[in-house]
């Protein structure tokens, strides 16, 4: 969003309605190389109600994944993944950061070129791929 500093959100009408699937995000941030802010990207049950606009760290109760792009703890860039089963209020934890299952660093600013994020979930696993490249997988969760 232009000029940054900005919430926005979009959220599908209807569930996901398979056990496989893959989403893929493409994205592209640009300005200054120490830039703030973060990229949300949930899957959740009752985002649009429960999510809205708010991000990993302003989300209070939800139920379902939250992958985060930013350049948490002053790294050029890293990708997170969040599971919530509802019962966990976000807004009220001390470090929401340590509740991260998954992660990989991914300098994504300023490339000149959009980056593409692939979730991917199968009948054995979920993975996160950045730029055809495995950020992360687990064979522990199912969205």
């Amino acid at each position: 969003m232009a000029p940054g500093n900005q919430r926005g959100a979009i959220w599908a009408e209807s569930p996901l309605a398979r056990t496989a699937w893959t989403a893929d995000v493409d994205f592209r941030a640009n300005g200054p190389e120490r830039g703030s802010g973060n990229l949300n990207i949930w899957l959740a049950h009752r985002g649009n109600h429960d999510i809205g606009s708010n991000s990993i760290y302003t989300v209070g109760k939800f139920e379902g994944l939250g992958l985060v792009i930013d350049t948490h703890g002053g790294s050029p860039g890293m990708i997170r993944g969040f599971l919530n089963d509802g019962t966990t209020d976000y807004v009220h934890q001390h470090n929401v950061d340590k509740l991260a299952f998954g992660h990989c660093y991914y300098q994504y600013r300023n490339l000149g070129r959009p980056s593409q994020i692939k979730l991917r979930q199968t009948h054995t696993s979920f993975r996160v791929e950045i730029d055809g490249t495995l950020c992360f997988e687990t064979d522990k969760i199912s969205i």
